[in-house]
Order: C-alpha cells, then sequence, then structure tokens
C-alpha cells in the first residue's frame, strides 16, 4: 500500500544518505593519513560534493555504471597495496600463529 511505499522511500533515502556519509568518512581518513594536509581534505570534500551533484544528475544507468567502475579501481589499488606488503603481512600472520 502506500505506507509501504513512503517508508521503502524513506528506507532508501536513508540507506543512501549513511552510504555517502560512511564513504566519504573512510576517504577523508585515507586523505589524512597520506597528505595529513588541510588542503588535500578541503580538495578532497570539494571532489566529494561535486560527484555527489553530477550524481544526483546523471541518468540511473550512468551512475551504476560509474559506481562499478570505480568499485573496481579501488579493489586494484587494494590488491596492489596488499602485494606491496606481502612480506609484513606474512610476518604478521607467522607472528600471530607463535602466540597462540
Amino acid at each position: 500500500g502506500e505506507i509501504g511505499k513512503v517508508f521503502i522511500a524513506i528506507a532508501i533515502l536513508l540507506f543512501g544518505f549513511t552510504t555517502i556519509l560512511g564513504n566519504t568518512f573512510y576517504g577523508e581518513a585515507n586523505i589524512r593519513f597520506i597528505f595529513n594536509s588541510r588542503l588535500a581534505i578541503t580538495w578532497y570534500r570539494l571532489a566529494v560534493l561535486i560527484t555527489i551533484i553530477i550524481g544526483a544528475l546523471l541518468e540511473v544507468p550512468l551512475v551504476w555504471q560509474m559506481a562499478d567502475l570505480m568499485s573496481a579501481v579501488m579493489t586494484i589499488i587494494n590488491l596492489f597495496s596488499i602485494l606491496l606488503m606481502a612480506t609484513i603481512i606474512k610476518k604478521t600472520f607467522l607472528h600471530y600463529q607463535n602466540i597462540f
């Protein structure tokens, strides 16, 4: 019924809003760690704001394609980082295994 439609709309709105907040916080923490500069954080926040505005104006299929592309880029960066840290990860794992 009508109440269900309103409930779903509000739930999607809250999910989208909290997802934007969470991802923005995660990205800002990374920018803060990498650059530790107020200017870099300001540029990051500006880029997030522009991205949100553009995302609201574009067609939905294009937005989903862009989200998929960014997820792929993030995954590639994470995999590359894991490869660079492989020796540290192995040492940490072996240390953990010896403790327990």
